[in-house]
């Protein structure tokens, strides 16, 4: 890369540019440090940080999935009810507020890498390649945005997931608990979270980070760059 912006200086202004060349060698070593700082290293960092948030979000949902499956008929009482409500109600804020937080700078996270995508397979596609390191820095650039895509929609789309599995399992044990003890007790998990839809995280809501989506970003992505590909 540096040898490449090397070569950009020396075709803009000549054989001698018009500066020292300890100072040209400072100006590209810091338009270097700013691209590959932005991009991609900023952009990781906040996919690192954005999916780790939302797994242990979703490792603690799933530990209140398995405390329920554990506890037995006599011990799941109201008391015990009310602490998972109260437990849940508590997470659900948290990603509430995750949301606030990370709605904007996700979305353009996931534009940015999206973008990358289309643009660094329209470029393998249609051979504007001159040498092996081109070569070799688009696959990079391309891995590197791929699988950010992949993370920041299949780690927050386990969410969704683990919440269904946790109001599945609550549901299951109240109904056992009628059924075998004869206890009909009022459900309070399902009086409060009951009608309330799946939480699911979003881009400014136009774009939901879900596992399901990652199919139709891949096919979006090669159809743009057919199109690209045939206008060319």
């Amino acid at each position: 890369m540096l040898s490449d912006l090397k070569t950009q200086v020396k075709n803009f202004y000549g054989s001698k540019p018009p500066i020292p060349p300890a100072v040209a060698d400072f100006l590209i070593l810091t338009k270097t440090s700013l691209q590959v700082g932005i991009y991609p290293m900023l952009s990781d960092t906040f996919v690192l940080l954005f999916c780790t948030l939302c797994m242990q979000c979703s490792r603690y949902i799933s530990c209140l999935r398995f405390e329920i499956e554990k506890c037995t008929l006599e011990a799941f009482d109201t008391h015990k009810q009310v602490n998972i409500a109260r437990s849940f109600s508590n997470m659900m804020t948290i990603l509430k507020d995750l949301q606030k937080v990370f709605s904007l700078p996700s979305f353009l996270m996931f534009a940015t890498h999206y973008c990358a995508c289309s643009t660094l397979l329209g470029w393998f596609v249609l051979g504007e390649i001159s040498s092996v390191s081109k070569i070799l820095q688009i696959l990079f650039y391309f891995s590197n945005s791929s699988v950010c895509l992949i993370a920041c929609l299949w780690v927050p789309g386990k969410l969704p997931i683990e919440i269904d599995k946790m109001k599945e399992a609550f549901r299951s044990k109240y109904r056992y608990r009628w059924f075998h003890l004869g206890v009909m007790e009022e459900n309070v998990f399902e009086k409060a979270f009951g009608e309330q839809h799946t939480f699911v995280l979003t881009g400014v809501r136009f774009i939901e980070f879900k596992q399901s989506s990652i199919l139709a970003v891949v096919g979006t992505i090669l159809s743009y760059t057919l199109v690209l590909v045939t206008r060319s």
